[in-house]
């Protein structure tokens, strides 16, 4: 007696466009199942049209359904075509594969074919290597198809074709296209007049939904909806949206809500730090409470008036230094580094296309009988290890070469006066500052390491953040080399 016809299995299949055939797609996979001795009745198939690259474990439907069989049915073997079916996010596909090999479920999959388990329960290395391998390959295809559709929206808006964003009130669909919508047109040219005219968000807010504008809708809500359309500059027109007001209209409610909000000029507004400042423990980014005007988090805190003085301090003194006083020599040495960098993405780029050829060979050679298992286990780890070591060098180096190119690109320099804005100081301190770390000593002292992007200088502050002092301050390079972004 077959060992499998009492058994079940899982056909996972998944299409992720309605382009794609299902059907076909699922009797090869059947087949398989039927050739290795499972019953058609005990054949349980779980077909999905839904993106590999968008949802999370928790959100596919298919591995939702098939974690519920495995757990209620006598469930052997999950069958599916390949490896990219699964999921096209590496995370998500050893997660799945380390659910099966718990549940001790063996996984078949057709293109390449690879059994991930031996017949013994054990975890199959080779297979284990391939399926590394192409799990790499799947989620770089993911990355090439997202890009193609962002290609592919950016043309549809140039063209002025509805590209399947939510639609905005004063705006309907027809034939693929965006048309003024006149009822909801009129209630957005009535909110932007009114406001030109001095009614406040909040009376605007009371009087439409007496007037049955979206009365079952919070009104913090509803007064967030109206404060999104006084900012979004596309009702004067653009490629995709036909103008509903005129640019000097939205301009006029632009400068009544820079008048409304006059009296904030003197008191530090926005988290100009935001996103460097780090708990020196933890690791934790501090978050920036608007209202309260600090950096926190739970045991840490700092406030803007701080930062905006020392720590921006120290921000202008960097900013000049590299982009001002030490241009030429900065820009001679970025370049260098960009050069290095560039041979380091030539070489692994030719390793790495060697390494994969290797464990192809390797692959056939082991399905010819040329070599036994053994011996294919043994060159395929050996392959594979290079192969993910080149990989991470060539990541890295394209990291660096793109934020090399993006800190040489200062032709733009920004002047530091008194009167900056927001904008311009944000910029000024990404341009600057990797990270801050910060270290409670008590309620009022802290030290903080503030590591220079481009010259490997730490400079060490220890602050009385209460009185705005500096205690200590001392400064730590960590390159010899001095021009050193890494």
């Amino acid at each position: 007696m077959n060992l499998t016809s009492n058994k079940k299995c899982i056909l996972l299949v998944r299409v992720s466009t309605a382009k794609q055939n299902l059907t076909q797609q699922t009797e090869k996979v059947k087949d398989e199942a039927l050739k290795d001795g499972y019953l058609e009745e005990n054949i349980i198939i779980l077909e999905d049209k839904e993106s590999a690259v968008k949802l999370s474990e928790e959100e596919r439907n298919g591995i939702k359904n098939l974690k519920w069989h495995i757990e209620h049915d006598d469930i052997s073997c999950v069958y599916t075509y390949e490896v990219s079916r699964i999921s096209r996010q590496p995370a998500m596909l050893y997660n799945i594969r380390d659910y099966l090999i718990e549940h001790n479920v063996q996984l078949i999959i057709l293109n390449p074919y690879m059994k991930m388990m031996n017949d013994d329960g054990t975890l199959s290395t080779t297979a284990n290597i391939f399926f590394g391998v192409f799990s790499s390959l799947a989620e770089n295809e993911g990355f090439l198809r997202k890009e193609r559709i962002s290609r592919g929206i950016e043309r549809a808006k140039k063209n002025g074709q509805y590209t399947g964003a939510p639609v905005a009130i004063g705006y309907k669909v027809k034939n693929k296209r965006l048309v003024i919508d006149e009822e909801g047109a009129k209630i957005v040219r009535r909110i932007f007049e009114d406001y030109i005219n001095g009614i406040s968000l909040r009376k605007l807010v009371d009087q439409l939904q007496k007037e049955g504008f979206h009365p079952k809708t919070s009104k913090g809500s509803l007064h967030g909806t109206l404060y999104a359309i006084l900012n979004r500059e596309y009702y004067c027109g653009d490629l995709e949206h036909p103008a509903i007001i005129t640019k000097e209209i939205f301009d006029k409610a632009r400068e009544v809500a820079k008048n409304k909000t006059k009296y904030w000029v003197n008191r530090p507004d926005e988290a100009i730090f935001k996103g460097l400042i780090r708990d020196y423990n933890t690791g934790y980014v501090l978050k920036s409470n608007r209202a309260q005007k600090y950096y926190c988090y739970p045991g840490v805190t700092v406030s803007y008036r701080f930062t905006d003085s020392i720590l921006w301090g120290l921000a202008k003194e960097w900013y000049s230094q590299i982009y001002i006083i030490k241009k030429s020599e900065f820009k001679d040495n970025i370049m260098k580094q960009i050069k290095t960098h560039e041979k380091v993405v030539s070489q692994q780029e030719k390793n790495i296309s060697e390494y994969s050829e290797k464990v192809n060979r390797i692959a056939e050679m082991y399905i010819d009988g040329k070599i036994n298992k053994e011996k294919a286990d043994q060159l395929s780890k050996k392959s594979y290890d290079n192969f993910q070591e080149c990989k991470q060098i060539l990541n890295k180096a394209k990291y660096e070469i793109d934020r090399l190119k993006e800190t040489l690109n200062c032709d733009n320099i920004i002047s530091i006066t008194e009167d900056m804005n927001v904008q311009e100081k944000i910029k000024v301190v990404n341009d600057v500052i990797k990270s801050i770390k910060i270290r409670r000593i008590t309620n009022t002292i802290k030290k903080f390491e503030i590591y220079n992007r481009h010259t490997g200088e730490i400079r060490i502050i220890i602050a009385n953040t209460n009185k705005m002092t500096i205690i200590k301050q001392e400064v730590v390079l960590r390159h010899s080399l001095g021009w050193n972004g890494e």
